[in-house]
Order: C-alpha cells, then structure tokens, then sequence
C-alpha cells in the first residue's frame, strides 16, 4: 500500500474516532509537532521571561531521537510541524531535519521569525511545498526590536521576500506562507500599517493573536477594551479594502468572542502528538514548552503504550463532552476563547467556524 493510501486510511478511520469519542484509537496521530529546540535567537519580552539569547546545545533534540519519531510516526502523518518554544532555523542541522521529513513525503510547517538569512534554507522549504507562519507584530521598526527584541523588521522584509521569490519559482500556493501577529495594547495601533506591509509582500493572509500577559501588564488587552475595539475595526477595514484575510486565533475579550463558532470539542486529544526536544510527549501546539502538560517519555515507553496508555485515555475521556478537567486550565480557556487556526485541514466540519473578514455573517455581528 502506498503512503497516500495510508494516511487516506488513517485519516478516515481518525476522524470516525474523534467523533465517536473513542477513548482507546486504531488511528496514528495526523498532526505531529516536533520540538526541535526550545532555544531562539530572541528575547520576547512577553515569551520565556528569560534570556533565550543564551545558546544552550542540550535544549536541542538530538538527531537519533528524530529519526526514531520520524520513523515511527511520519508514515501515517499528514503534517509535521518543525517548530518548537525556540527558533528552529537557528539549528545547523535544519536542513537535514527537513530533508528527512520531505523524503515521507509529509506536508511541512513551521512557524518562524525569520531573522535567518540563508536563502538556502527558505529555498528548500519552498521546494518541499511548506507552510511558513512568519512573527511580525507591528511595521515600525523601532517598536518591532522593542517586541522582537534582538530582531531587526528590514531583515525579517528581506526573509519574507526570499521566502516569496521561491514561493513562487516552485508554484507554491500563495496561502502557504502568512503573517503572523501577537497583539498587545503595545502594537494594536500600528495593525492598518503591519496589513499594508503584508499587501506590498504579496502575502494575501495575517492570523492575529491576543498576547498572554498578567492583567497588570501595560500591555494587557483588558486594560484598555475600548481601543482594542477601535484597533481591530480599523484593522478590518483595511484589510477589507486590500481584499487581504485577517483571521482570529481567539477572542480578544470574553465580551468579544463569537460563541458560536468556539469548538465544541477539541481535536487535539484524539489527531494531535507533540514531541518536545527531551522526547516529552504531550497533545498541543499551543504548550509548545510547557512540560506540565506532557505525559510519557519516547525514550522510557513504546509508542503505543503512550498514545492508547490511561493518560491519553483521560485526557480523552475529560474532552469527548467539551470540559476538560481543571487539572487542564489551559484547555478551559481555549474551550471559551479560541476559534480554529488551522484545524480544518484534519477535520473539514471546522472550516465553517474559522473566524476572519472574510467568514460567514456571525463575525460582523461584533465587527
């Protein structure tokens, strides 16, 4: 059997158990995460709370412990996602890693900083088909190194023209590659103009994020509600007069949010595997980082008994009606907040909650 015939089999058998609620799965994970490095070459204030800029080579995965994943799990999967807590471009053996996923035959993303300026890197991307997320939160550049600290924006405006140049030698759809943009009171303002930036770079698409941040933060979103309101409807209408889609990740305040099109049930426990670089294996890429919220070890048990073992099994049975445990803090929260990011791809029904300018009426009704 070949590999499309594979991960066609899996995908469909996946989806039946992710509906029926199946606590123990036949089906291998579709989406795998792959922490390749928790180190970056910038300082996020709002990130680590932490130096990142201090290299340290045991935060990276190491080379055998990828090819015992690759190997075991990149047959049946349909997306590995080369990213982690860090900045995986900064790694030496990236392209190898890349390489060694594109010979599955597997759809490639990551998401990127794009402070690495080796053409080689963004060309091999391009030529396997990947998808590339590109941080970018505001087009000034004195406010883009204050947030991206250690960031320059004329070299992240070289990156994304590199990566559209061979975007387009090798035909890739113009979707793939996007913006995108943590928003904090700090940059709401500067939103029309990041959108024009993105227009002039041939991207057609930016995802906005609300940045998470102690509510005694100056940045916080809730401080200032009104402006938040203001910044996303100027937000839209320029993107509207550019024909450029501007997407939700989540609400950005409990009095904004569109219920309707919040998940009733998360595909994550039952489509979803991250791998951290120590080989922790956990469920989410939005705790890329945080090993609370990973199980077992790839070095310590068999595959199968962590993916069918009794915390997979709980962290299913607590998701199969939508309430997730309290132990679980962070899924409450997405359950209540987030709206569909890129999901649809393995489950199609979520196409129609994706919230942006260009969905359905319901996003009008609080813009």
């Amino acid at each position: 059997m070949d590999d499309t015939n594979i991960r066609s089999q899996n995908r469909a058998l996946n989806i039946d158990e992710f509906e029926k609620g199946k606590l123990v799965l036949s089906s291998m994970p579709r989406a795998l995460f792959v922490e390749l490095t928790q180190n970056c070459n910038l300082n996020c204030p709002y990130c680590k709370g932490e130096d990142t800029q201090k290299y340290r080579p045991d935060l990276n995965m190491q080379p055998e412990l990828f090819s015992s994943v690759a190997e075991k799990l990149f047959p049946t999967a349909e997306l590995v996602d080369l990213r982690g807590s860090g900045e995986s471009t900064i790694l030496k053996d990236f392209s190898k890693y890349v390489e060694i996923t594109t010979d599955f035959g597997v759809q490639i993303r990551i998401v990127t900083n794009g402070m690495n300026p080796n053409p080689s890197i963004w060309e091999q991307l391009m030529a396997s088909g990947a998808i590339i997320g590109i941080s970018c939160d505001t087009a000034d550049p004195k406010m883009f190194s204050e947030i991206r600290k250690g960031g320059n924006l004329n070299r992240l405006i070289k990156t994304v023209k590199t990566i559209t140049k061979y975007r387009n030698l090798y035909s890739v759809p113009v979707e793939n590659v996007y913006f995108t943009c943590v928003v904090s009171l700090k940059n709401i303002n500067t939103l029309p103009e990041l959108i024009k930036l993105a227009k002039d770079l041939h991207l057609s698409k930016i995802i906005l994020f609300p940045v998470s941040l102690p509510q005694s933060h100056p940045w916080n979103l809730k401080r200032d509600i009104p402006s938040v309101v203001k910044g996303l409807e100027s937000a839209f209408k320029i993107s509207n007069s550019l024909n450029l889609t501007l997407q939700l990740g989540a609400a950005f305040d409990e009095s904004l949010r569109i219920e309707k099109d919040l998940k009733s049930k998360c595909l994550n426990p039952w489509t979803y595997l991250l791998i951290d670089y120590s080989g922790r294996v956990g469920f989410c890429d939005h705790l890329i980082g945080n090993s609370r919220f990973t199980f077992d070890s790839f070095y310590e048990k068999e595959f199968d008994n962590i993916w069918n073992g009794w915390k997979f099994k709980w962290l299913r049975r607590t998701h199969r009606k939508g309430k997730p445990s309290l132990w679980f803090d962070s899924c409450r929260w997405c359950y209540q907040m987030r709206y569909v990011d890129f999901e649809h791809m393995f489950y199609p029904k979520y196409l129609d909650n994706i919230v942006s300018n260009k969905s359905r009426h319901s996003f009008h009704e609080k813009f």
